[in-house]
């Protein structure tokens, strides 16, 4: 298990929550990869009853909130979004 990071706040998530996305308040009729693409658009807003783009200050500095994005970008699989730092 390992955390994922919201590309708008950097808040850390755990990537297992992408299988079961309701567990977090989040739509129950979603693949896992259906909840990872909508986890690249809306970030810890995919965890609300209707998906919402998350409107939280990042957390984060503006660096690694870049790589966030960009291991985003990189890959469309959340176990290549790991953050090792």
């Amino acid at each position: 298990m390992f955390d994922i990071y919201c590309p708008h706040c950097g808040n850390p998530t755990e990537q297992d929550y992408l299988h079961t996305p309701e567990d977090l308040g989040g739509p129950s009729d979603m693949t896992y990869q259906q909840a990872a693409a909508a986890y690249k658009k809306y970030g810890c807003g995919l965890f609300n009853a209707v998906p919402e783009i998350c409107m939280y200050d990042p957390i984060e500095p503006p660096q690694r909130m870049a790589l966030i994005r960009g291991m985003m970008d990189f890959s469309d699989h959340p176990d290549e979004w790991v953050m090792m730092f």
